[in-house]
């Protein structure tokens, strides 16, 4: 799993407004790790999003039960990448 800090500019404001968001089913969520050096690929991989910011990526499970009170983003099987979060279908 990764983890940004709050200061960290990887946690860039992604919809500018509050919010508390998982993004689940994707094909897969691809970011770079913590340190820059290495590429972190996670199928069928999660996104958290709270307060305009990536809060967390990791497995779907692990997220789902560690935000059990984020609202669910279906990426209907897209593929997910840092930078502009944007999917792209698969």
């Amino acid at each position: 799993m990764t983890y940004w800090a709050a200061n960290d500019p990887s946690s860039k404001p992604v919809a500018g407004r509050s919010a508390y968001l998982i993004l689940h089913n994707t094909s897969e969520v691809v970011t770079p790790d913590a340190d820059g050096r290495a590429v972190l690929r996670y199928p069928k991989g999660a996104v958290v999003f709270r307060d305009g910011r990536v809060l967390e990526v990791g497995p779907v499970g692990e997220l789902t039960r560690r935000h059990p009170d984020a609202r669910p983003l279906n990426a209907t099987a897209s593929w997910s990448r840092p930078g502009s979060w944007t999917a792209t279908r698969t």
